[in-house]
């Protein structure tokens, strides 16, 4: 009748597949152990071209000296264009009383007469001082509201170039 044929559970060919990578990285091992033993070892003649910590490290401190250096730029030109102002001398501005909020949209806080705020040039909503100046902080150039520039694009200051 001859031999049955083998037939594999689901669970022996992971398993003889594992035991075959096994295999091969433990062959893998020896013969580079074997060959550094005698002296040529495989592993010696290799050159990366990866940077070395430090230097990943002076690259990212490069970069966020440039980045720091914008926002403090965009923070000048914010405080230039749109001084902070008390939020009563706004609002006895006439009109304007009937269209100022009467909380921070980004803080959700309300504004009270001695809060200073500020009023981007681009859309003319208000907000705390603080809350627009860490927001522009953050690398964003838009109202937090409306997405208008929060300076006009030509009082904006350029951006770095790449190195």
């Amino acid at each position: 009748m001859g031999f049955p044929a083998p037939v594999f559970s689901e669970c022996e060919v992971p398993r003889l597949l594992l035991n075959f990578v096994f295999l091969l990285a433990r062959h893998r091992r020896l013969s580079s152990w074997l060959l550094r033993l005698v002296g040529a070892g495989v592993d010696d003649d290799l050159s990366f071209d990866h940077p070395t910590t430090s230097g990943i490290t002076d690259y990212h401190r490069h970069h966020r000296e440039q980045y720091d250096d914008y926002e403090e730029r965009c923070i000048e030109e914010l405080e230039k264009h749109s001084p902070a102002m008390r939020f009563d001398a706004l609002s006895g501005a006439g009109d304007v009383a009937l269209l100022l909020p009467e909380g921070c949209a980004v803080c959700l806080g309300n504004f009270h007469g001695a809060a200073h705020v500020r009023r981007p040039r681009g859309c003319r909503h208000v907000f705390h001082r603080a809350c627009l100046d860490r927001w522009a902080a953050h690398g964003h150039s838009t109202c937090p509201l409306c997405r208008a520039p929060l300076l006009p694009p030509f009082l904006l200051p350029l951006p770095l170039p790449a190195p």
